[in-house]
């Protein structure tokens, strides 16, 4: 559990994040709830040429995907 806290910390802390190619790989369900963590904990820019409907696709869970996006 504390190799997945500094993990998250270490996504949390630059001053810029930038995630490309969203939507290049589906991300299964772990996944799409630490992406949700970091998101939720800074501003970043995201870049993908997926639409905002495919996002429930892409994350794996509708409801995760429109927390992202919001």
């Amino acid at each position: 559990m504390e190799n997945t806290r500094k993990k998250l910390r270490s996504f949390v802390k630059p001053s810029l994040l930038i995630i490309d190619e969203m939507g290049y790989m589906k991300l299964d369900n772990h996944s799409a709830h630490y992406l949700f963590q970091v998101i939720a904990r800074r501003s970043i820019i995201l870049t993908s040429n997926k639409s905002f409907g495919e996002w429930g696709d892409i994350i794996g869970d509708p409801i995760i995907a429109t927390a992202m996006l919001d």
